[in-house]
């Protein structure tokens, strides 16, 4: 068993060793604001505290596109009117408000404290901020501290942002979130891009200038997929607008034409001492769209009242989530659709087959990683596991066909992709004798 350790840190070494992959953090100054720099070589991110835009870009190198709209050209930090800017506008204690002054909740008007840091593989950037609110029904004080973790690294086209919510207030704080995502995936809105997300059936929120959806009730359960909200159709001569939530770990935005997609992959919410899940938002739009990963399945301060629509912590108490952004070259909307699970640093495209052939077993496997990286292919016997085999992969799309050793009786193969991110479980595979080819 120590050998198996001792290999992986070895390993992990080689991967991270200078020439092979690197990864930077950097303070600089974008139209005169500070700005804070991540780059390796699958992508450039810039992050934006004191427009609280973070990410405010993400500029993919395998595709050479932008993935987020920016419809403002130049930053600036203006805390009396809101500006769009682009990017992940993290909105909270609201997302839409009913004045100019009331969107995106606190945020963007508040000071932030920040800090970069960088180890052996990684880069970090911590961002906190502190504020005072009221609950627009009750006029209660609240106040929160919010603290949002990006972390880059070497070799893998993988940002993680961790989320932190704290109450330090006296009173119990009820609040919405969403990580408000302007993404425009192949550099901009265009038909062809699309949205997904697992699941058998959504939640109504809202529609537009849609005749079929003209009597849906709010809060509506929908069979999915809704073409309305899975496909961008461009049409600037009409208006029309829809927003479904999904409760799901993962969702997507894609391009079909360009065959790049852009996953948000969410870790469980802990509220205090309970646990709940992501909902994916989709606002789909004739002229846009916007991805909107949400504690709740509302956003604005008119269903305040609403059973389940805000999140409350005692005091004390914290509400902490991880959501990782990744971007893929060379999938098509077909693979995302057909997809059992999304892992945050690779897809399993195909069920992996265990093949017999006379005294050997060989591994079939499609699967595409967002940069480098190696299978591990491990053999379990008795709880006890066994490097077998290891497989480098790059970037994209990779197809396998590995031979080894056939299992025997009661033993099975876990499949475990490992970069720098971290480590994915893909599958536990059992030994096939009858599948003899």
């Amino acid at each position: 068993m120590k050998y198996r350790y001792l290999f992986f840190w070895i390993f992990m070494l080689f991967i991270t060793l200078p020439g092979l992959a690197s990864v930077s953090i950097q303070e600089e100054k974008q139209d005169g604001e500070p700005v804070v720099v991540i780059e390796n070589n699958y992508y450039r991110t810039v992050l934006a505290p004191t427009i609280a835009r973070m990410p405010l870009s993400y500029y993919f190198k395998l595709t050479e596109h932008e993935q987020f709209i920016h419809p403002e050209e130049k930053i600036k930090k203006d805390r009396a009117s809101f500006h769009y800017f682009g990017g992940i506008i993290d909105s909270i204690p609201s997302v839409s408000g009913i004045e100019d002054w009331d969107r995106k909740g606190y945020l963007w008007r508040v000071p932030w404290k920040s800090k970069i840091g960088k180890g052996r593989g990684w880069v970090k950037y911590t961002g906190e901020a502190v504020f005072n609110y009221k609950d627009p029904v009750s006029n209660e004080e609240y106040k929160l501290k919010f603290t949002k973790i990006i972390t880059g690294y070497e070799g893998t086209s993988c940002l993680r942002m961790d989320y932190r919510i704290e109450n330090i207030g006296d009173n119990q704080a009820k609040f919405m979130f969403s990580a408000h995502s302007r993404t425009g995936i192949g550099g901009s809105w265009n038909t062809g891009d699309y949205f997904w997300a697992p699941g058998e059936k959504c939640r109504f929120y809202y529609s537009d200038n849609y005749p079929a959806y003209k009597d849906t009730k709010e809060g509506a359960w929908l069979p999915w997929p809704l073409k309305e909200a899975t496909d961008f159709v461009l049409k600037e001569d009409k208006h029309q607008d829809i927003f479904v939530f999904l409760p799901s770990n993962w969702c997507v935005v894609g391009d079909n034409n360009t065959k790049e997609t852009l996953f948000f992959v969410s870790s469980p919410i802990k509220i205090g001492k309970r646990k709940d899940m992501m909902k994916m938002g989709i606002f789909m739009a004739t002229g846009g769209y916007v991805v909107e990963p949400c504690l709740t399945y509302y956003i604005g301060y008119q269903d305040w009242k609403k059973p389940e629509a805000t999140i409350g912590l005692n005091s004390g108490e914290v509400c902490a989530f991880t959501l990782y952004m990744t971007a893929y070259k060379g999938v098509t909307k077909e693979q995302v659709q057909n997809l059992k699970g999304a892992n945050s640093n690779c897809l399993l495209l195909e069920p992996p087959l265990l093949r017999r052939k006379e005294n050997k077993d060989i591994l079939e496997l499609k699967v595409v990683v967002p940069g480098e990286g190696r299978l591990f292919l491990e053999k379990i016997r008795m709880k006890r596991k066994s490097t077998i085999a290891t497989i480098e992969m790059e970037a994209g799309i990779n197809e396998v066909e590995k031979e080894f050793p056939m299992l025997k009786k009661g033993e099975e193969l876990l499949l475990l992709w490992m970069d720098n991110s971290g480590k994915s479980k893909l599958a536990v595979l059992k030994s096939n004798e009858k599948n003899d080819n």
